[in-house]
């Protein structure tokens, strides 16, 4: 046995083929496609500049605020009254730039 091999590695290297993303709480890979990048893009410059948005939900429900935070998933919007909501993207169906 040598000493490397009594050495504890506290993580791993996973490498990945484009366009793919490792889900960590699950490490299950994720496929992930070009639309994404787009929005994680446009996301970015409004979070960033915290720019006034409303986001029309699918059931015709109007939020306006600026992103504070967004994942795959979701997006955290900081209302006008300092008041935090999660929305599920796929509950989106647009969202308009003020």
């Amino acid at each position: 046995m040598t000493e490397e091999d009594t050495i504890d590695k506290p993580y791993r290297v996973i490498k990945l083929e484009p366009n793919t993303l490792i889900d960590t709480n699950l490490n299950k890979k994720l496929i992930v496609n070009k639309k994404t990048y787009i929005q994680n893009k446009h996301l970015r410059i409004l979070q960033e500049k915290k720019l006034t948005i409303s986001i029309f939900l699918r059931n015709g429900i109007q939020l306006v605020g600026h992103v504070e935070f967004f994942d795959l998933y979701t997006i955290l919007i900081r209302n006008p009254d300092l008041s935090i909501q999660l929305v599920y993207k796929h509950a989106i169906t647009s969202i308009l730039l003020h």
